[in-house]
């Protein structure tokens, strides 16, 4: 009776423990499905977590495009308004810190500060979080800029700053030589420039840099112009003196050559000589050949400058790089012996192939124009040179053209242009050593065009 009773009892703690054991897993199960449920909602957000910092500056609770934005406005923006002024005493040139790209990295700081407690175990992504309350994260963003990068900005002062020195000049004034100092130049000395710019860079504050320059010398001082007193080749043009706007063109174009210095090696154009061609600067409307037509055009005349350089400068021996003749035989010099300019594209160049600085001189006396050129005279005085052109061919211009008109009596004929031969001419240098001849040397070829006539005939009837 007593083993009954006993085994009932046990039978009915048992189940009592069951039923609390049961009712224990199902809390559990409930709290931790509750717990799983918080954590979850605490981890899987789409923004920083809270308390954590970047440079000191709160971004917790933020998603990603606002934390950049907060981050800029508050952390970027203050130094990219930054000024650094570079000064060379008389102008002052401004930067911002912008300009510069100096910057902090702001993309890859909030990136941390988002990607923080974003990968691992749930459980321990969790306990992250929360020992942010009572231990904050602050991520520091880096601050840097490129060297080559502000190098290469600060190098476009460069131009900006540069000094071209000048070299020393000569002239003629009152038939004496008169010789002008020369100026030192400056450029940019980038490298003792640079260390000021990148202590304000560091140190993320506005400034002043001074710059500094490195001095340069002009190539020719006065002593290049020492042995520049001979007369290498000279030559004189007539012009009509009762043609008052062709006289001004060719006064007005002498006066721009005159003077000139081209130093050894240089290239002088006539054309950059003389333009613009322009009422403004000084220039009128007078005869000129254009396509084998003679009219008025502004600048009329100035050909007889370009033509007696061309002839100094043949004299002078120096190097002729480009030359045209005329279409058509100009009055002032014979066939060979001109020298034409156009617009841009033709031009009379020569080349200063001396070893010494030279001057172009122009003299204006009544109705001639007398060009000589001035440098140090190298060649032999047993040397004489002189020139010579040759008849190559001679063409016959086509059959003239025959208008019929009554406005002229029948039988009656007016000559509107005279039909011109053209002609192909050879120009020769004839060398001398000792009075006798060594040496004989093409000095160019041109061709003149020949011209159709046309001649007006009379069809009226008495």
């Amino acid at each position: 009776m007593t083993k009954k009773k006993s085994h009932h009892k046990n039978k009915k703690r048992l189940l009592t423990f069951l039923v609390i054991f049961l009712v224990s897993c199902t809390i559990i199960a409930i709290i931790a499905r509750m717990s799983y449920k918080k954590i979850v909602s605490v981890v899987q957000v789409d923004s920083i977590y809270k308390n954590i910092f970047i440079n000191e500056i709160d971004v917790g609770g933020l998603d990603k495009e606002s934390a950049l934005k907060k981050i800029d406005q508050l952390l970027q923006k203050p130094i990219s308004e930054n000024i650094i002024v570079f000064t060379d005493k008389d102008n002052e040139y401004k930067f911002s810190f912008k300009d510069f790209n100096a910057a902090y990295d702001i993309k890859d700081a909030v990136q941390k500060a988002y990607d923080y407690a974003r990968y691992g175990p749930l459980l321990k992504r969790y306990e992250q979080i929360v020992k942010l309350k009572d231990n904050p994260v602050k991520i520091t963003a880096a601050y840097g800029f490129n060297e080559e990068f502000v190098k290469s900005k600060l190098g476009e002062l460069e131009s900006k700053v540069y000094v071209k020195p000048v070299n020393a000049s000569i002239s003629r004034v009152n038939n004496k030589f008169v010789v002008t100092a020369g100026e030192n130049g400056r450029k940019l000395d980038l490298d003792a420039t640079y260390p000021a710019l990148k202590k304000l860079l560091d140190e993320k504050s506005a400034g002043t840099v001074e710059l500094i320059f490195e001095s340069i010398k002009p190539l020719y001082n006065e002593d290049a112009f020492d042995n520049v007193k001979d007369v290498l080749g000279s030559f004189t043009t007539k012009f009509n003196a009762n043609n008052p706007d062709r006289n001004t063109n060719i006064i007005n174009a002498a006066q721009k050559i005159n003077n000139c210095v081209v130093y050894p090696s240089e290239i002088f154009s006539t054309n950059d000589a003389l333009k613009p061609f322009t009422f403004k600067n000084g220039y009128k409307n007078a005869p000129v050949i254009v396509g084998g037509e003679i009219v008025d055009d502004l600048g009329g005349g100035i050909c007889q400058v370009s033509t007696a350089l061309y002839n100094a400068v043949l004299f002078s021996e120096l190097t002729v790089t480009q030359r045209q003749n005329h279409s058509l035989k100009v009055g002032y010099v014979d066939y060979g012996y001109d020298a034409t300019l156009a617009g841009d594209y033709i031009d009379f160049k020569f080349k200063n192939s001396t070893k010494s600085p030279i001057l172009i001189e122009s003299i204006i006396n009544s109705n001639s124009l007398t060009i000589k050129i001035y440098g140090a005279e190298s060649r032999s005085s047993s040397r004489k040179i002189k020139f010579e052109n040759a008849l190559v061919e001679t063409i016959q211009p086509p059959a003239e053209t025959i208008i019929y008109t009554d406005e002229l009596k029948e039988g009656e004929k007016q000559i509107v242009k005279q039909s011109k031969k053209g002609y192909r001419y050879k120009l020769y240098k004839i060398v001398y050593e000792n009075g006798k001849q060594v040496d004989k040397i093409l000095v160019n070829s041109s061709y003149y065009k020949s011209v159709r006539g046309i001649t007006k005939v009379g069809t009226k009837k008495e």
